[in-house]
């Protein structure tokens, strides 16, 4: 997805040089963009995201897949801020929360993104102890970005 967004904007950029102005390319490129965030974000997804928007607890568990993978590619990030936003509605059981602490340690160690700023958030409403002592344990490090993240 992130190629065909990659084109797209080229196709964009290029498109005054273009013969006949480009268009052809660019309806080309934007089909292309357009199959690819369809196959990444089906409206599957987006019925996910209206239940758990709506309350739904049973509509945790996909928001908690989708940050776990924690995929970064055109229109993630602000998935994930939709994701988050709704996810601080919920009471999470413990089982929920201890997951979520993982998305929420990798967030820090993965470093400021879109959605970093609704993670911290979600990090306060949901904060327990080994959180604190797994983000304290961070600020002591001499190299924060040692855990194993890939970049």
């Amino acid at each position: 997805m992130n190629q065909a967004a990659r084109e797209l904007d080229e196709v964009i950029a290029n498109k005054a040089s273009a013969p006949g102005g480009g268009e052809a390319a660019h309806r080309a490129a934007a089909r292309r963009l357009r199959a690819h965030v369809g196959l990444m974000y089906p409206e599957e997804f987006w019925v996910d995201v209206r239940r758990l928007a709506a309350g739904d607890p049973d509509a945790v568990e996909n928001a908690l897949v989708f940050l776990e993978a924690d995929p970064w590619c055109f229109r993630s990030g602000y998935a994930k801020e939709v994701l988050v936003r709704a996810l601080r509605r919920h009471a999470l059981s413990e089982p929920q929360r201890e997951r979520l602490v993982a998305v929420l340690l990798a967030a820090v160690d993965v470093g400021e993104r879109r959605e970093f700023p609704l993670y911290c958030k979600l990090a306060r409403r949901n904060a327990t102890p080994a959180l604190r002592d797994d983000l304290h344990r961070r600020l002591l490090e001499a190299d924060p970005g040692s855990h194993g993240v890939p970049c």
